[in-house]
């Protein structure tokens, strides 16, 4: 922390010279979206059906930037949106605070911005922000994108930046942060560092690479996680009801010692993008994978969580209206070194029309189809496989103002 002080101390001093120096700016921006889903889920394993209709969406955001003078600059986005409050029974809005850094550009080749930001992992991260979904070019980010269990995908950092270096427009991001692996452990020890890279062999072409690695510490207090992940999301199978039912013998908490402490994770992105180009296609390609490995003396266990995420989208402009065409593959594997844990994949199609009425309004309607698979395992290697379909459509509607 002593680092991040003086950082935040320096930054200080290049603010009050920028700003002795030269005139100052600022801009406040409004972002907003409403719209509706209908979303049918066929449980094939159970043979139920279940279908949810929700025209209560929205979100409203502020996004403030300040530039002081040429090289020091300011951004804040704040974004209230609605949520279902099962104690009151009606919706409320939350606050959240996505982004706030401060940030020196010493030349065009170089910066350094501290502060909460989105990281700069893959493409999609940090070209479409969190709030303004005027500015992506399908309703929902990608699944592997959103805060979960197991994703940070913003959080406080120090940046070293630099982009448009040469005629291949190369550009670089070097960041460190205090390591917050997930939504569940906030006890910040240990560090989380990673980078991007990317450039543009031909015009309007990008590629890139991009990794982050992170650790659970092994001092983590994680009775907590244990309480919420054995009733929520995927590590609902570390349940002792659902754990009996499916005959998982191993000790739950032994499990979550190895799995989620002393656990170094190390995620990797590969992107390739074709974006406002000389044709009227746009192609985003974004293939991420995460590797788990235990630290802990004694266990014969290389990668404990596979993680893979394959995400296609294409669209073509024909004036302002865009058809485009999405599809998402996503494996989960999770293993311990006497039994496998889960087992899951998920193969998602969609198709989609955007039309822009102006630049700052923008309707989309999109469907979507995913073929689900789960399976935790029970004793010797056997699954208890839960097969889903669901079929989601929606509408949305996009200003900026």
């Amino acid at each position: 922390m002593r680092l991040f002080l003086m950082i935040g101390l320096l930054m200080t001093f290049l603010y009050q010279n920028a700003f002795a120096q030269s005139e100052s700016s600022y801009n406040i921006r409004y972002f907003a979206h409403t719209g509706g889903v209908y979303n049918n889920q066929i449980d094939k394993t159970n043979e139920t059906n279940t279908t949810q209709i929700n025209f209560d969406q929205a979100v409203f955001t502020i996004m403030a930037t300040a530039n002081f003078g040429d090289r020091f600059s300011f951004l804040g986005e704040f974004t209230l949106e609605n949520s279902f409050d099962e104690a009151t029974s009606s919706l409320i809005f939350q606050p959240n605070l996505h982004r706030l850094f401060m940030r020196y550009n010493f030349s065009d080749y170089f910066g350094i911005q501290i502060g909460k930001t989105t990281l700069p992992i893959g493409y999609w991260n940090n070209a479409f922000y969190r709030g303004g979904a005027i500015t992506q070019p399908t309703i929902e980010r990608p699944s592997f994108l959103q805060e979960s269990e197991f994703a940070v995908i913003t959080d406080y950092a120090l940046q070293l930046e630099g982009q448009g270096i040469s005629r291949y427009n190369f550009g670089y991001s070097l960041f460190l942060g205090p390591g917050r692996t997930s939504q569940y452990f906030n006890s910040f020890n240990g560090l989380t560092w990673g980078f991007d890279l990317h450039f543009e062999p031909v015009e309007s072409l990008r590629l890139g690479y991009s990794f982050k690695h992170d650790k659970i510490p092994e001092d983590q207090a994680y009775e907590d996680a244990i309480e919420i992940l054995g009733e929520n999301g995927l590590m609902g199978i570390f349940n002792p009801v659902i754990s009996e039912q499916i005959g998982i013998t191993t000790d739950r908490e032994r499990v979550y010692k190895v799995l989620l402490q002393n656990t170094s994770i190390n995620k990797s992105a590969i992107s390739l993008v074709y974006m406002e180009g000389f044709t009227p296609w746009e192609v985003i390609a974004e293939y991420h994978f995460s590797r788990w490995h235990p630290d802990e003396v004694g266990i014969d266990l290389d990668e404990s969580v596979v993680q893979d995420d394959i995400f296609l989208y294409t669209g073509y402009h024909l004036g302002k209206l865009t058809p485009y065409f999405m599809y998402q593959y996503s494996a989960f594997v999770m293993d311990y070194p006497t039994e496998k844990i889960f087992d899951s994949s998920d193969n998602l199609y969609g198709l989609g029309v955007r039309y822009n009425f102006t630049p700052n309004a923008v309707i989309k309607v999109e469907y979507k189809y995913r073929d689900g698979h789960d399976a935790p395992f029970g004793p010797a290697g056997t699954p208890v496989v839960n097969d889903t379909d669901s079929h989601w459509a929606g509408i949305q509607i996009a200003v900026g103002f």
